[in-house]
């Protein structure tokens, strides 16, 4: 989920609203009233918030609406504070949110909903730079320039009698013509950002997807790969030994099966046999390596390599009984070459696990993180002097040199398999295909956010086709000219 795509939500939700038209008087149903009030208090407060994060700064005494002329983001920020709230009983905020009230209310329900998605970026907000802040509070001035048109139509959808209070909150002049100026005018500084344009994304927290079937494998161990690639110095002896032992027993299984299926001494399939084989004794001096750390391993990681584990058991089983059975050699070698597959596939995954082992392994040891016994003997046989910090540097260390020629062999391995199987290395799939998704992904939701943002200044364009009094302007003669008048004026 990105910025952008919570945003478009928000102006999504507010030109619904806005583009609905003015509703029928005593619309909302009384048991709503509330809700409704509590939804629109829900969007405020989080335009108000927004703009505190993007300032940086809590608002003064001093600061007030009359700074329009010299700072408009600190004059839009002290308008929304003197927006008054409107529920008067109190209610939960899930209340509010629940998508349970009738076509008015849901609607503001919707976009107080999209509003709350927003607090989760009030940390990354307040460190954007000075290009990206400022196309944020561009968002937050599109979607305030709407809010007194969204305060009139709630007032007039609430019935005379019994919310006379909420009412002259929602239609009072002064506070909602001060946000229009601050609106207009921090949307004329901003003219040449477009709207929804920040490139703002939460970090995904990957979820654990352990392997059912033998087909779920190659995306289980892609998943454990970036497991250990986020580990990074941090990365433990149990849980490297955990994913070697994958790759020890997946390596072995995966060239016994391919054997079985005869393939001919030149062909593709023979030649990755032969490299995952010269890869397994690199594997194994690998997970033998005498290693420690003083840190606790990481859940997540031991739980997806156990059974990735159990489930290449169930594979060699498998591969044993069909190896002992009494068949014809035809129906024995389709039967492997089935087997081979979901095998064929997994092996293709492998160069990424072992690479982001072999960088974790080397980042732990440039870190002094990595421990190794000691070499001379100690006095007393002292045991916090047993382990020591691996003293030389990675690139020369066993265990490194054991896990790069490994990643050159499987490698190797994988890229005839691909070739074989007409797929995409493993490596390619975690790298460059994933980063180019993600930009593709980012630019479409800045896209379609922008697309809304257009949609809300249309439809409140044409609800504001008639001049809208605005008495906030009279009332506070040190503000600016109206900006319209002053594009005319410059034009001149």
């Amino acid at each position: 989920m990105s910025y952008a795509e919570d945003v478009r939500r928000l102006a999504g939700a507010a030109a619904m609203l806005v583009g609905a038209g003015p509703p029928a008087p005593d619309s909302v149903h009384p048991n709503e009233q509330q809700t409704g009030l509590a939804a629109r208090d829900a969007v405020a407060g989080e335009l108000r918030s927004l703009t505190t994060v993007l300032l940086g700064e809590r608002p003064t005494r001093a600061e007030r609406p009359e700074l329009l002329a010299s700072s408009p983001a600190h004059a839009l920020r002290a308008a929304l504070n003197d927006l008054p709230a409107t529920a008067t009983a109190p209610l939960p905020q899930t209340g509010a949110l629940a998508r349970n009230g009738g076509p008015f209310t849901r609607g503001w329900q919707d976009a107080a909903r999209a509003a709350v998605a927003l607090e989760r970026y009030h940390d990354l907000l307040a460190c954007l730079p000075g290009p990206q802040a400022w196309a944020a509070i561009r968002d937050v001035a599109e979607l305030a320039a709407a809010l007194p048109q969204l305060d009139a139509d709630l007032a007039a959808a609430l019935p005379t009698a019994g919310t006379e209070g909420a009412r002259a909150a929602l239609l009072d002049p002064v506070p909602h013509g001060l946000l229009r100026l601050a609106a207009d005018e921090l949307r004329v500084h901003t003219a040449d950002l477009p709207a929804g344009s920040t490139d703002l994304a939460l970090p995904e927290r990957p979820r654990l997807q352990p392997p059912s079937t033998l087909a779920d494998l190659p995306g289980a161990t892609r998943q454990l790969a970036l497991l250990v690639a986020h580990r990074g110095p941090h990365l433990t002896a149990a849980e490297s030994r955990a994913a070697l032992r994958v790759l020890a027993d997946g390596v072995d299984l995966t060239g016994r099966v391919l054997a079985l299926t005869h393939p001919a001494k030149n062909h593709p399939t023979a030649i990755a046999r032969q490299h995952l084989q010269d890869a397994l004794p690199d594997l194994q001096q690998l997970l033998h390596e005498p290693l420690a750390t003083l840190t606790r391993p990481a859940p997540a990681v031991l739980y997806l390599a156990e059974q990735i584990r159990a489930r290449l058991g169930t594979a060699a089983a498998l591969a044993d009984r069909l190896q002992d059975q009494l068949q014809p050699a035809d129906t024995r070698e389709a039967d492997f070459a089935r087997l081979a597959a979901p095998l064929t596939r997994w092996a293709i995954e492998t160069p990424a696990l072992i690479a982001a082992l072999e960088d974790s392994l080397s980042r732990a040891i440039d870190t002094r993180r990595l421990l190794a016994p000691r070499q001379e003997p100690t006095r007393g046989r002292r045991m916090d002097l047993l382990w020591l910090p691996v003293a030389n540097a990675a690139g020369d260390h066993p265990a490194i040199s054991a896990a790069s020629r490994s990643t050159a062999h499987l490698s190797t391995a994988a890229r005839h398999l691909a070739a074989v199987t007409g797929t995409d290395t493993g490596t390619e799939i975690g790298t460059d295909t994933a980063a180019g998704r993600t930009r593709s992904a980012a630019r479409t939701a800045a896209i379609q956010a922008g697309l809304a943002f257009d949609s809300l200044t249309a439809v409140l364009r044409a609800r504001q086709a008639a001049p809208w009094p605005n008495p906030a302007r009279a009332a506070h003669p040190a503000l600016p000219p109206d900006p319209q008048q002053r594009r005319s004026r410059n034009q001149r």
